[in-house]
């Protein structure tokens, strides 16, 4: 649903940033796009049409009782002038299609990867990578199992740095259950039909409207009852179900019907033996199919725009009892029915479908993750009850983690992530790196100098060879190689044992050997030598009116040391 704002960012403001989309995610929003703004549009035409006009309460007073009611309750005068069809065209024009498991690089090694959400078709988590830190973003996710989509990929959050959870239901029971709840719906609406009602659903056209065309099918199937007559009015309506996707972004039982040369989807099936019917308006022919008992969905949840007013009006000339379930788990039944009040022949039925994760399966989330840093909504860590579900803090999922490492958020309310400094981080040597190379070895360990190229990774550094490079010459000369001019130079490694100097000092001679430490450095005095050692900068030096004897203490010290050739 936040695809619904995307042309008023990027066509009323001075967002200019890249945006990405799959495939599924751009087309399923643009139908939702316009067909918001075809319902405009007709209101538009309702109140007299022109501009701004349209959304004033002076032009509403020719229309019907109903729809003056349900025009006061909006505020219509408060609202922004609705996008047009060339801003949903630009915006869609900026959009760049991605793929699942596509990868997209950017400058300072940053990658950025779509994985699956399970919510809906294209919905996606994503994947934010450096060179040594992993940030997942679940944003809308949903881990319930038969749904239609490709599943939630949690392998590829796994051992994640910091793991970013913002949307989940937002019923608290411990007793929510998706399946529950979606048998509710089948209950209900089978319950009406039964005693001769219609019950109209309001719903957006997106993953729970295919997933309940599934289960109502399979619903009726399981009781040998006959087809139920279903509709459903909306001007996008048949360009949302005669869409098709890829394999990629379905469930493998799709997959199994695909390849099978089956429809992927129940409601194709529908379709075909006429059990689902589309209307792109309340037309007559809706006025007829309400003759019998059926059930009608329209697209708008809030029951402000489309068909709403006409199917109710309908519905409550009936004598037998009609139904309006609500599905919705954002919107309140009675905010959504109040401009039609009275409705005292229509039963109003409370039935949310939320696929989101619950708090408890956002706790079975993060045990299967084990991130090192948690950021989570601080309204999804509060209880109102003791019963209800919460999200739980990382360290009390992971012991091992540090009671710091959960950060709540705020609305509005930047947070600063702070992660402890790896000293260390593994280094691979190239093959080819490693035949060139020249060791030494150092008190039992090997070591060299070497020129290369570094090429980082998560936690882990590839030392490669620096490509050679010729200097292309005049055209039709031959390539020259690239002169390195630099003086010779060795590196030294190792520490001075003082002690072992003072007695190869004595032995060479030079008489007493004075010595005076402060403050970790160490002064060597004999005739007019001296001999200073900086231990905690590994530094020393020799000062002598003998050359001779300058040379010679300097080759005690190295003696000591080790020599890398450069």
């Amino acid at each position: 649903m936040s695809f619904l704002g995307l042309p008023l960012l990027t066509e009323r403001t001075a967002f200019r940033g890249a945006i990405y989309a799959t495939e599924p995610c751009a087309r399923l929003g643009r139908l939702l796009l316009l067909e918001i703004l075809e319902l405009l549009e007709r209101k538009r035409m309702l109140t007299g049409g022109g501009s701004k006009p349209w959304l004033s309460r002076s032009n509403i007073k020719d229309l019907p009782a109903v729809e003056q009611t349900r025009f006061l309750d909006l505020e219509l005068d408060k609202w922004v002038e609705p996008y047009t069809r060339h801003e949903i065209e630009s915006c869609l024009e900026r959009l760049t299609y991605i793929t699942y498991k596509e990868t997209i690089s950017f400058s300072y090694e940053l990658k950025i990867t779509a994985v699956s959400s399970g919510f809906a078709l294209g919905s996606c988590s994503w994947m934010l990578e450096s060179a040594n830190e992993k940030l997942v973003y679940v944003p809308t996710a949903s881990s319930e199992m038969n749904r239609h989509p490709t599943a939630l990929d949690i392998e590829s959050f796994t051992d994640c740095d910091i793991l970013l959870l913002t949307d989940m239901k937002v019923d608290r029971s411990p007793l929510v259950n998706t399946t529950a709840q979606i048998e509710a719906f089948l209950n209900h609406a089978l319950r009406v039909y039964a005693r001769g009602g219609c019950s109209l659903v309001p719903c957006t056209l997106d993953g729970v409207f295919f997933d309940l065309m599934e289960n109502w099918e399979l619903f009726l199937r399981a009781r040998h009852h006959t087809p139920i007559p279903v509709y459903l009015v909306s001007p996008v309506g048949a360009a949302v179900c005669d869409a098709v996707f890829g394999p990629q972004w379905l469930c493998d039982s799709k997959i199994d019907k695909i390849c099978a040369g089956e429809p992927a989807f129940v409601h194709s099936t529908m379709l075909q033996r006429g059990h689902l019917r589309l209307l792109p308006t309340a037309s007559g022919a809706l006025a007829k199919a309400l003759e019998e008992p059926c059930l009608i969905f329209v697209s708008d949840p809030s029951l402000r725009l489309g068909a709403a007013a006409t199917v109710l009006g309908h519905l409550a000339a009936k004598p037998v009892g009609a139904a309006v379930i609500g599905i919705d788990p954002h919107v309140s039944p009675g905010h959504a029915l109040a401009p039609f009040q009275p409705l005292h022949a229509v039963e109003v039925i409370h039935a949310p479908i939320d696929m989101r994760l619950s708090c408890n399966d956002a706790n079975t989330l993060v045990t299967q993750c084990l991130p090192q840093h948690l950021l989570v909504p601080e309204c999804f860590t509060r209880k109102h009850h003791d019963h209800e579900q919460s999200v739980r803090w990382l360290h009390e999922l992971v012991p091992s983690r540090a009671t710091t490492s959960t950060t709540l958020l705020r609305t509005l309310e930047p947070v600063v992530v702070t992660k402890p400094a790896k000293k260390n981080i593994d280094a691979v040597l190239d093959p080819k790196l490693a035949a060139q190379t020249q060791l030494t070895l150092i008190d039992k360990n090997a070591a060299a100098l070497v020129q290369t190229q570094i090429e980082l990774g998560p936690d882990q550094c590839v030392l490669k060879p620096v490509p050679f490079t010729n200097v292309p010459m005049a055209t039709g000369s031959r390539a020259t190689k690239r002169l390195c001019v630099r003086e010779v130079a060795n590196v030294l490694l190792g520490d001075l044992n003082p002690h072992l100097l003072i007695q190869a000092l004595e032995v060479a001679e030079f008489g007493g050997v004075h010595s005076q430490e402060q403050d970790g450095t160490l002064v060597l005095s004999f005739r007019d030598t001296v001999v200073t050692y900086v231990a905690r900068d590994n530094k020393t030096s020799i000062t002598s009116s003998d050359e001779g004897i300058r040379d010679l203490v300097g080759q005690l010290v190295l003696g000591q040391l080790s020599v890398l050739p450069y």
